[in-house]
Order: C-alpha cells, then sequence, then structure tokens
C-alpha cells in the first residue's frame, strides 16, 4: 500500500479527473456548423505514475480529429512522460525527461509517421 496514491496533485482529486466539452459554431450567412465533443481522462495509478487519454470528435464529419494517450512516470528529481497522439493519418511520438526543479534542462524527442 506504500505506493498507492490519493493526495492531490496538479489538479486531480482523489487520483482521477474526467472533462467533457461540447463546441458549436456557425458563422453568419454560412449553412455550414462546427460541432465538436471532448473529452479527456487522468489517473494517478499510484505515487509515480499517472496515465491520460483525451479526444475530440467532429459531429459533423462523424470521425476523431485527435487522440493523446499520456504516460507520466515522477523519477524522484527528474519526470519522464510519453505522448502518443493520433491525428487523421499521422501518428506522432512524443517523450521528454526533464529535472524537476529546473525544467529548462530537459531531453525531449519527437517523431512523426503517416498511417
Amino acid at each position: 500500500y506504500g505506493d498507492r496514491y490519493l493526495g492531490t496533485e496538479r489538479g486531480i482529486k482523489e487520483g482521477f479527473s474526467f472533462r467533457l466539452m461540447h463546441s458549436y459554431s456557425k458563422s453568419r450567412g454560412s449553412p455550414y456548423s462546427v460541432q465538436s465533443l471532448g473529452g479527456d481522462i487522468e489517473a494517478s495509478l499510484t505515487r509515480n505514475w499517472r496515465i491520460a487519454y483525451a479526444t475530440n470528435y467532429d459531429m459533423v464529419e462523424k470521425r476523431f480529429q485527435r487522440q493523446t494517450f499520456r504516460i507520466y512516470r515522477d523519477l524522484h528529481c527528474w519526470e519522464a512522460e510519453v505522448r502518443i497522439t493520433y491525428e487523421q493519418r499521422n501518428v506522432t511520438y512524443w517523450f521528454e525527461l526533464r529535472i524537476k526543479e529546473i525544467p529548462e534542462v530537459k531531453i525531449t524527442g519527437i517523431q512523426q509517421r503517416r498511417i
């Protein structure tokens, strides 16, 4: 039980957060509208591990615009984060390792592929 995390950190209460958003817009005089539904969920699995998922769905085109999976690991003085983002026919892999006290000191890697 020592590694369980139920505190508050970065806005996460009880190790879990969830948001749901809706957006609608239409220009005056235009027959077209833009409507999307988005959401994200984040969970602290332990004191040192967090996972998250975010998505945005185009309700007019009836397809996902973007999906992002994120894994975060606290490494004591360092922290690491990995993100995988799917957007249309592209996937982006992003990695960052940074010093907590000096976030400007970091190693970042990014790679994009067409799928």
